[in-house]
């Protein structure tokens, strides 16, 4: 009958999944732009850097609290950040090449160019997904309304100002 409204982090799984979808998209395409239509989880060296990718991910996303008020955000805020997410994972994962010292058996250009689709991709996405959110949002309010046109407030007048 009633519904319980999910709190915390579980209220943004569609967001994190999108997120998460996104990243590893744009890893794949940023793959085959460098070493042509093959798959990158096939080898060893691209597979730990995708799984670098998908903790970095998660991370920044809790941490940075990237979620916090995302279906309001406008285009611009939505796009910064965007390419904030992207910097950082961009930046980690450098780090992380840099620390293993494994940078000779990655392209460095797989990384730089996942962090340029990650940016398009993550932004689509989540604007797609903004968008439907408020829709079904609208769609519940009206449903919930009893008829009633949203925004149109209906009150009483002689009710007003009563206790």
């Amino acid at each position: 009958m009633y519904r319980q409204r999910s709190t915390g982090w579980m209220k943004h799984w569609d967001f994190i999944l999108l997120d998460l979808i996104a990243l590893h998209l744009s890893f794949v395409i940023a793959y085959w732009v460098r070493h042509g239509i093959a798959n990158p989880y096939l080898r060893q060296e691209y597979q730990e850097i995708s799984l670098v990718l998908l903790c970095t991910d998660l991370i920044i996303l809790f941490f940075m609290e990237s979620l916090r008020g995302v279906i309001y955000r406008g285009y611009w805020k939505e796009l910064v950040k965007c390419v904030q997410s992207a910097v950082l994972i961009t930046l980690v994962t450098t780090w992380y090449l840099f620390s293993i010292k494994a940078g000779a058996e990655y392209s460095r250009l797989v990384c730089y160019m996942t962090g340029g689709f990650y940016v398009i991709f993550n932004y689509g996405l989540y604007r797609l997904e903004t968008c439907s959110q408020k829709q079904r949002n609208v769609a519940a309010w009206n449903g919930n309304a009893g008829g009633r046109r949203a925004g149109v407030h209906w009150f009483r007048p002689g009710k007003l100002g009563k206790k």
